[in-house]
C-alpha cells in the first residue's frame, strides 16, 4: 500500500498491490505456475496547458501550482492471471504453454488550461470526464524450442504460436468547462456545462466547484482478434559468430462498433515479417551485431478528449535497422550503434480534434554508452544518444521534413557512484540528466526548451541485528530546474517539484 504525495498542491491519492505466485513441480520435467495479481490506485491528476493557434507558450509554472482541483481523481483496479505451464520432455526440448487474462477498469477526469491570456492570466479549464473506460485482453501461447547440431553448427529453434483476443469499451466522455473567453464569451464545445462565475487563472488557483461523473454510456466497442505464427533459429559457429533468422506470421482483424447504430467496421490484415542478426566476436572482450527487424505495430488508441475516442487505429508495418559495437576495456563496458527506425505516424489533428495516422517517420541516430568500475572505487554509467527524425511520405505536405513531436535531437546522462574508502559500506553518487528542446506538436508550431536536472545520493550498508542492511537516500532536481516534462499534441505538462526518496532495503537471512 502507499499514499501517493507527489509535492503537487491540490492533488491526493493512494496506491495499492497484492499478488499470490504459487509454483508446482508435479515431476522433475513438468512444472505448473500461477500468478494472480490485483491493482487498485486513486489519483489527482494536475491540469494540463494547452498551445493556442498563436503558439504562444505560457511561463513554465511552479511545478507545486495546480490550477485542477483535488477533487478531479481518476479511480480504477486491474486484475492479472496468468496460468503456465513447462514440460522438459527431452534433454534438449522443452514444451512451453501458457494462458493469461488482464482486466482493466477506470474513471478519469482529464483537464487542460486554455484560451489563456499571458498577459493577466485569465483563460479556461476545460474537463473531459469518463466513467467506467473498459479494457479485457486474453492470451494464449504455446512454444515449441530445443536444440540440435548440424555438423559445428549449433541451432536453438524455437516455433510458437500467439493469440491475443482484446476487447475495449469507450464510454462518452462530455466536457466540463469554468471560465470565459474573449469578452464574457462562453467557450465552445462544452455541452454538458459552463460556468461563468469561476475565472481560472494562469498564475493562480481558483477553487473549482465538484462536477460529478455523469452515467456511464458506451460510445464505442472495439473488438481485436491478433493471431501469430513464427519460428526463430539462433545459429552459433564456435564462439566467434552468432547468426538469428526468423519469420512471424501475423492474423490480425479488428472490428469498432458503434454502440447507438449498431454500425460494424471491419479491419483485416495478413503480415509477414522477418528478422535477422548476427553477432561477430573476434575477440573475447569485442563484438560487432547487427539486426534487421521487421513487425506488425498496432495503430495507437484516440484518447478520451478526441471526437473519435476509442477509435484503434489501423496496424502498419514498422522496421528497424541496427549495427553496433561493443567492448570490454577492464571493467568498463563499452557500446557504440547505429539505428535507422521507420515506423507510422499518428497524432492528433488539433484543427479537427481528431486523432489520426498521417504517413511515416524515420528516426536515424547513433547511441553511445560506458558503464562499469573505472577505478576499485568509482563507478561510471554514462549514455548519450543524437537523433535525426522527421516526418515522411506524409498526406499533409506541410508536415514533411519536420521532427515528430516531443522528440529532442540531443539526451544525455552521465552517473557516477564513489565508494569511500575511509568508511566501509559508505558511497555518494551524483547524476547529470539532459534533455534537448522539442517541438509541441507534428506541425512544430512552437519549440520547447531542453533542460538539465541534477541528483545527489547516497547509500550505506551494514549490519543491523545480524541481517544485511542497506540505507538509502536520493534527492532528485536539486537545483529546482524548472521545465516541461513532456508534450505532445499542444499539450504541456510542468515537471514534478525537486524530490527526496528515502529508503532501508534489509536481508533476512538469504531471503531479502
Amino acid at each position: 500500500y502507499a499514499d501517493l504525495d507527489i509535492g503537487v498542491d491540490n492533488t491526493s491519492g493512494d496506491r495499492s498491490f497484492g499478488s499470490v505466485a504459487a509454483d508446482w513441480n508435479v515431476t522433475d520435467d513438468i512444472k505448473v505456475e500461477l500468478d494472480l495479481e490485483r491493482i487498485d490506485k486513486t489519483y489527482s491528476e494536475p491540469t494540463t496547458y494547452i498551445v493556442g493557434a498563436n503558439a504562444v507558450l505560457p511561463a513554465i509554472p511552479d511545478p507545486e501550482r495546480n490550477l485542477g482541483g483535488e477533487w478531479m481523481q481518476g479511480k480504477g483496479y486491474e486484475e492479472n492471471y496468468l496460468l503456465s505451464a513447462r514440460w522438459r520432455f527431452a534433454k534438449d526440448w522443452e514444451v512451453i504453454a501458457s494462458a493469461g487474462r488482464s482486466y482493466l477498469e477506470r474513471n478519469r477526469f482529464f483537464s487542460q488550461m486554455e484560451n489563456f491570456s499571458t498577459t493577466n492570466g485569465n483563460g479556461v479549464i476545460r474537463a473531459n470526464l469518463t466513467n467506467g473506460n473498459v479494457n479485457e485482453n486474453n492470451n494464449y501461447r504455446a512454444e515449441l524450442s530445443g536444440a540440435i547440431m548440424t555438423g559445428p553448427l549449433k541451432h536453438e529453434i524455437t516455433f510458437g504460436y500467439t493469440l491475443n483476443k482484446r476487447e475495449a469499451e469507450t464510454p462518452t466522455n462530455p466536457a466540463f468547462c469554468w471560465g470565459r473567453t474573449g469578452a464574457g464569451a462562453a467557450p465552445t464545445g462544452c455541452p454538458a456545462g459552463i460556468i461563468l462565475t469561476f475565472q481560472p487563472n494562469l498564475f493562480a488557483s481558483v477553487a473549482l466547484p465538484v462536477v460529478a461523473l455523469p452515467a456511464r454510456a458506451v460510445l464505442t466497442r472495439n473488438e481485436i482478434d491478433d493471431r501469430g505464427y513464427y519460428v526463430f533459429d539462433r545459429v552459433s559457429y564456435a564462439e566467434w559468430l552468432q547468426v538469428l533468422v526468423g519469420v512471424r506470421q501475423t492474423d490480425y482483424s479488428r472490428v469498432n462498433i458503434t454502440i447507438a447504430t449498431g454500425a460494424r467496421a471491419l479491419y483485416e490484415i495478413d503480415e509477414t515479417t522477418p528478422a535477422v542478426g548476427i553477432v561477430i566476436k573476434p575477440r573475447e572482450w569485442l563484438s560487432f551485431y547487427g539486426t534487421y527487424i521487421e513487425g506488425l505495430e498496432e495503430g495507437g488508441v484516440a484518447g478520451n478528449a478526441q471526437v473519435n475516442a476509442g477509435e484503434v487505429l489501423p496496424p502498419n508495418t514498422s522496421e528497424q535497422f541496427e549495427i553496433g559495437v561493443k567492448a570490454e576495456v577492464g571493467k568498463t563496458l563499452l557500446t557504440l550503434g547505429y539505428f535507422d527506425i521507420d515506423r507510422a505516424s499518428s497524432f492528433v489533428d488539433t484543427a479537427a480534434n481528431r486523432f489520426v495516422q498521417d504517413g511515416r517517420t524515420s528516426y536515424q541516430g547513433f547511441e553511445l554508452s560506458a558503464s562499469g568500475e573505472v577505478t576499485e572505487n568509482l563507478s561510471v554509467y554514462a549514455t548519450a544518444m543524437s537523433l535525426d527524425a522527421a516526418q515522411e511520405k506524409t498526406a499533409t505536405a506541410a508536415l514533411a521534413g519536420l521532427r515528430p513531436e516531443n522528440t529532442p535531437k540531443f539526451t544525455g546522462s552521465l552517473f557516477v557512484e564513489y565508494r569511500v574508502g575511509a568508511v566501509p559500506g559508505l558511497a555518494v553518487s551524483v547524476g547529470a540528466f539532459h534533455t534537448g528542446n522539442r517541438p509541441i506538436n507534428q506541425a512544430n508550431t512552437a519549440i520547447v526548451d531542453g533542460f538539465t536536472t541534477y541528483d545527489l545520493g547516497a547509500r550505506y550498508s551494514t549490519e543491523l541485528f545480524g541481517n544485511e542492511t542497506t540505507f538509502r537516500i536520493n534527492a532528485e532536481n536539486v537545483t529546482d530546474e524548472k521545465y516541461w516534462a513532456a508534450t505532445a499534441s499542444s499539450l504541456l505538462n510542468p515537471n514534478l517539484p525537486p524530490t527526496i526518496k528515502l529508503s532501508v532495503t534489509t536481508r533476512l537471512g538469504d531471503r531479502q
